[in-house]
């Protein structure tokens, strides 16, 4: 049961990492489109205009952050094995 929790408790621990590194990078990475705004400058909206993320991305943040505790769990047994 305690390797269960320990599995858990890392896996949580690096999905949340890794889904902030990676809204972290998309928005390093956004630029908006300054001639679009303009042109619906007349017309304000209070929606606010965002990009589409990929529907493959928590899917291959959450396969790397199973590898990632995968690791993590292997490393930690082979340690307290010692």
């Amino acid at each position: 049961m305690k390797k269960y929790l320990v599995f858990a408790g890392i896996f949580c621990v690096s999905f949340l990492v890794l889904q902030v590194a990676a809204g972290m990078i998309w928005t390093l990475l956004y630029t908006p489109d300054i001639s679009a705004a303009w042109q619906q400058a007349g017309a304000l909206s209070s929606e606010t205009a965002l990009i589409k993320a990929s529907a493959a991305s928590p899917f291959i943040i959450a396969v790397t952050s199973l590898a990632v505790t995968f690791g993590l769990t292997r490393l930690v047994r082979k340690r307290i094995a010692m």
